[in-house]
């Protein structure tokens, strides 16, 4: 028995409703981190998060870092958290 004999499809779900396919990443996770940092405002961990797709920003820091990019951290004032700022080699 495939999906076919029991009457689904590739774009509905058991119920008949639709199947939200996402569209495929243009970017990878690094190129996306990169981007945030070299911005002039820099990133949070949480921008990062969500606007990476990622669910370990600081592994993707590392990563930037081992190829060569300077990374430096602000700690926010009143806060516990971090901005984080980068530059490419």
């Amino acid at each position: 028995m495939n999906w076919h004999e029991i009457g689904l499809s590739r774009d509905k779900n058991v119920f008949g409703g639709k199947i939200k396919v996402k569209a495929p990443m243009e970017k990878t996770q690094i190129e996306c981190v990169a981007e945030l940092i070299s911005r002039p405002k820099g990133t949070t961990s949480f921008q990062i998060i969500i606007g990476a797709g990622t669910v370990s920003p600081h592994a993707r820091l590392a990563e930037l870092k081992a190829q060569g990019w300077n990374i430096f951290k602000v700690k926010v004032e009143g806060k516990k958290h971090h901005t984080y700022f980068g530059t490419k080699p």
